[in-house]
Parts: C-alpha cells; sequence; structure tokens
C-alpha cells in the first residue's frame, strides 16, 4: 500500500532500488548503524552489538503519525509542475485526508485521460483497498506491475500478496488463525541471503525484508488497530528479525502482531521462547562477569598474603 507522488524535484519511481535494499541491510546487520549500539541476543542465545534503532520503532513513526497529519506535513497537494501531475497528487492528498470515494473518481478521470499510466493504476489500486473493494484493488496492482514491475521498488508483489490474503479471508473467517500474507516457512530462514518461497517465487530473505518494510510502513499511515493482514506481516517479519538480527527487535514485533490481532496461540509460544533465550543469555553474562570480578579480587588478595604487593602507608 503506497501511492505516487509527482513534485518538482524527483518522482518517486526515480530512487533507486539499490537504496531501498542498503537501507534493509542498515536494519538487518548487525555490524551497521555505528550511532547508537545496544546488547542484542541471536537464535543461538549470543549476545551481540545490535542498532540501537529497531525495525519495530521505525514502524511506529508510521502507526503514531495519521494520514492527514502526513499529508499535511508534505504538502503533497501542493506539489507538480504539470496539471495532470497536480490532478494526481491532490487525488493523493483526497485519499490521505480521507476523502477515498472523490479520490477514486478523480483517478478514474485521469486514466479515461491518460490511459496507460502505470502511477495512476498503483494509486487507483491502493485507493481501492482502502474504499475496502479489494478485487478491484487487486485488478489494479497487477495492471500497475503489468505497466512497470519494478513500481514501488518491486515490491508491489507483496501488496498482491495481501490484496489476495484479504480475499480468501473474505470467504473463510479462519483463514488468519492458520495462515500469514506470506505463509514463510521460518525453518528455511537462516540469513539475508537464504532463500525461501514468497509470492510465489524464491526469494531472498532480505528482498522479503525489504518488502515487508516499505509496505508496512505505508500501510501503518492508515491502519491503527486490528488488522488480520498487517499482524501476519509483523508475525513473519518478527522470524526474519530473529534469524538475521536478534530476538529483541523480533519480540517487539510480535506484540506489534499481537496488538494487530494475530493468534495469541502463535505469537505467546514465541514470545516466552526470545524470553527464556534472552534471559539465559543475560544470565550467563552477568555470571562471567561476576566470575571475572571474584577471580581479580581472589588473585588480589592471594598477591598481598603472598607478599607480591605490598601496601605502604603514607607517613
Amino acid at each position: 500500500m503506497a501511492f505516487y507522488v509527482l513534485d518538482n524535484r524527483v518522482s518517486v519511481q526515480a530512487m533507486s532500488k539499490s537504496l531501498l535494499s542498503s537501507f534493509a541491510l542498515m536494519l538487518l546487520l548487525p555490524t551497521t548503524h555505528a550511532c547508537l549500539w545496544v546488547s542484542g541476543t541471536t537464535m543461538e542465545g549470543q549476545r551481540i552489538s545490535v542498532s540501537g534503532i529497531s525495525v519495530a520503532r521505525r514502524l511506529q513513526q508510521s502507526l503514531n503519525m495519521s494520514a492527514e497529519a502526513y499529508a499535511i506535513d508534505r504538502n503533497i497537494a501542493l506539489k507538480g509542475n504539470t496539471a495532470l501531475e497536480r490532478r494526481n497528487n491532490t487525488a493523493v492528498d483526497m485519499i490521505y485526508r480521507g476523502r477515498i470515494s472523490e479520490a477514486i473518481e478523480a483517478l478514474k478521470e485521469l486514466e479515461a485521460e491518460q490511459p496507460g499510466d502505470y502511477i495512476t493504476a498503483a494509486n487507483l489500486g491502493t485507493a481501492y483497498e482502502l474504499a475496502g473493494k479489494n478485487e478491484d484493488a487487486l485488478n489494479w496492482i497487477k495492471e500497475a506491475i503489468r505497466r512497470n514491475a519494478g513500481s514501488h521498488w518491486g515490491t508491489e508483489w507483496l501488496h498482491v500478496d495481501i490484496l489476495e490474503a484479504k480475499l480468501k479471508a473474505a470467504n473463510d473467517p479462519e483463514f488468519f488463525q492458520a495462515h500469514s500474507v506470506l505463509d514463510l516457512d521460518h525453518q528455511q530462514i537462516r540469513s539475508i541471503n537464504s532463500e525461501v518461497l514468497a509470492g510465489g517465487e524464491r526469494r531472498r530473505v532480505l528482498e522479503i525484508a525489504d518488502a515487508l518494510d516499505y509496505q508496512l510502513r505505508e500501510r501503518l499511515r492508515f491502519v491503527k488497530s486490528s488488522d488480520p493482514g498487517v499482524a501476519s506481516l509483523l508475525y513473519d517479519y518478527a522470524a526474519i528479525q530473529a534469524a538475521t538480527h536478534s530476538l529483541e527487535s523480533a519480540r517487539e514485533l510480535l506484540k506489534m502482531a499481537r496488538s494487530f490481532g494475530y493468534p495469541k496461540t502463535r505469537v505467546e509460544p514465541l514470545i516466552e521462547q526470545f524470553d527464556h533465550t534472552i534471559f539465559v543469555a543475560t544470565l550467563q553474562r552477568w555470571i562471567f562477569y561476576g566470575g571475572t570480578v571474584v577471580t581479580l579480587v581472589a588473585l588480589l588478595i592471594h598477591s598481598l598474603r603472598r607478599r607480591w604487593i605490598v601496601l605502604s602507608r603514607a607517613s
């Protein structure tokens, strides 16, 4: 879920996909973000240093800002070089302000006047989704991909998966009790270079993380409470963070997934498992530090008794 806004500086599409991949690497790897560091724990119970800015905290920024506030902050409706660009941006501004039906009509007019524009198709797809018309949304997102497969940095395959999962859930109310949007095999997630099945293809974990980060940040500007699709995306993102980053980061995402309504029977056991691993790793760390201090004190006392070290008082 994302929109294209055009202004007189650069279009959103002009940004390189490689920048997004590099950004995702900064989120996933423990050797980046050298400004702030905190202790983290791996799946194997090893203590590591990781970035102090977790994925969950970044997503919370989108969650905490309303869509209308975002539109006001970005002055979306005021951007654009041409009349068509300004009309597109005005339609996007309408969507952020909750005027979905008006925006859809405006975008349909743009499509009629200038058919074949992938930006219009992408914006229509997202507008229809926000209107609750998921079948129309899916058709337009697929059309946007047909027109430009690299749209939204190549993450729209995940948007398709989200909409298809929503349609399945509409016919099966228990769908998200047993499934996630991606239905990732968490056991296959070993590193950012692992390949797992997602969106009907074998994809690198890094590519999936890119898509999850981008789609969730955009989606959380609109979705603020219980939503099974968002919950399942957070659940799978937690699995990636646990395997490639830290259990602490994964635990935050699991708690977000729980707050969005993901089944507690699937979330709670993982949180308990992560908490236990973190506790044991922390305890071992303090036992090591405590043992080191005791050893040094004992060595000092022994040295004093052997008179290897002599303390003298000032006269």
